[in-house]
């Protein structure tokens, strides 16, 4: 193809930018960062494999 292309350089525009979160948010990230960084986060296996069972089975199978 020659030419300009169709979609005036569009693809290549960077997306605008997001709203930047509430302060709350932007509080819990940090204190998230901060536990990970200092080995004290835990991962609760339960609550993953619950969010892993309720996107793979249909509503009714999920804790059984």
């Amino acid at each position: 193809m020659t030419g300009p292309a169709r979609d005036d350089e569009r693809r290549f525009a960077c997306p605008s930018p997001a709203l930047p979160p509430e302060d709350g948010a932007v509080t819990k990230v940090q204190q998230l960062q901060a536990s990970i960084q200092g080995g004290t986060y835990e991962v609760n296996s339960h609550a993953v494999a619950d969010a892993i069972l309720k996107r793979l089975l249909p509503n009714d199978e999920v804790g059984k």
